[in-house]
């Protein structure tokens, strides 16, 4: 995963200072990403000055982000920049891969985020050991567009069908 996306946790900022707070930048929570494809908004805003004054970071659009704590491996794509708290290792595909590819692989990459999860109280997976996940993807960028669309044409259509 190290080599196909850049890595990037999350951060809150402080709760306490309400200038951090009630801005125009989305921040999610792993309660707001569940394997539904795209994230649009979030329940809470952060100020650019909760972003720039806490470990939170802006992931551009596209960022599939990826829950890493009490829930590891639930999947979303970012439709607009936003932010993360702490329990997200993101990922931020390069220019070679798409990000719905990556996304369509979320059951095997969920799978051995789970399995290198540690924890006492609850398991949680490092931006680290997610970096060491290995998963086979098509040389050609290509190819791993046109699967993309063609797992994004599926999803789209079992929506639609459990719409009605």
């Amino acid at each position: 995963m190290g080599e196909l996306a850049i890595i990037q946790g999350g951060g809150t900022p402080s709760s306490i200072n309400s200038d951090y707070w009630n801005g125009n930048i989305n921040w999610f929570t792993p309660t707001e990403v569940s394997n539904t494809g795209y994230v649009k908004e979030s329940a809470r805003k952060i100020t650019n000055l909760g972003l720039k004054k806490s470990s939170a970071k802006l992931l551009p659009k596209g960022t599939v982000l990826m829950t890493s704590r009490a829930g590891v491996g639930d999947m979303g794509i970012l439709t607009v920049p936003a932010a993360t708290n702490q329990g997200f290792q993101s990922m931020i595909p390069n220019e070679e891969m798409p990000s719905y590819f990556l996304y369509s692989m979320q059951s095997f990459i969920s799978k051995e985020a789970n399995r290198l999860a540690s924890g006492s109280t609850f398991s949680e997976i490092s931006g680290k050991q997610v970096s060491k996940i290995v998963i086979n993807v098509p040389s050609e960028k290509g190819e791993k567009v046109q699967i993309g669309k063609l797992f994004e044409q599926l999803n789209n259509l079992i929506t639609v069908n459990q719409d009605k």
